[in-house]
């Protein structure tokens, strides 16, 4: 019976031993399929953060290049203002050099007509002193008679 009993505890050792050996297999099957999932997840997860990492410098690409386009559209836009304002301040420019150019040529004109008219005066004053200077001056006396070569008795 003892041994029997010994048998039967045998098988029941053995029958232990098999499911701690049976449950450490199904820990170590379970710890591996956990590892695999956990290094999937952490290749998932490096992949995403590497997509969003491409997707942010994709995105500051996009970013830059619109701000340089705004950039360079204020640039065109503040030289086209430029280049309109240079081209009314010379239209301007050339409006008051022509008036200018105006005004001194009737300038000159008038001066040129004051010349004249100042000019005659003078040679009207000349011509009126000298008459004066003639009517005050003595007249002068008259000529000699001149010897006539007429016989007298002609000139009977």
């Amino acid at each position: 019976l003892l041994a029997g009993t010994r048998g039967a505890l045998r098988e029941e050792v053995e029958g232990v031993r098999g499911l701690f050996a049976h449950a450490a297999e199904v820990k170590e099957t379970m710890l591996q399929q956990v590892k695999q999932d956990l290094v999937h997840q952490a290749r998932e997860v490096a992949q995403a953060k590497e997509e969003m990492i491409q997707q942010a410098r994709a995105d500051l690409v996009a970013q830059a290049r619109e701000a340089q386009e705004a950039n360079e559209l204020l640039l065109r836009q503040a030289k086209a203002g430029l280049a309109e304002q240079a081209q009314q301040v010379a239209a301007l420019k050339e409006e008051l050099l022509q008036n200018a150019k105006t005004d001194l040529e009737r300038q000159a004109a008038d001066a040129a007509k004051i010349a004249a008219d100042l000019q005659a005066a003078k040679v009207a004053a000349e011509a009126a002193a000298a008459a004066a200077a003639a009517a005050a001056a003595p007249a002068p006396p008259p000529p000699p008679l001149a010897p006539t070569t007429e016989s007298p008795a002609r000139s009977r």
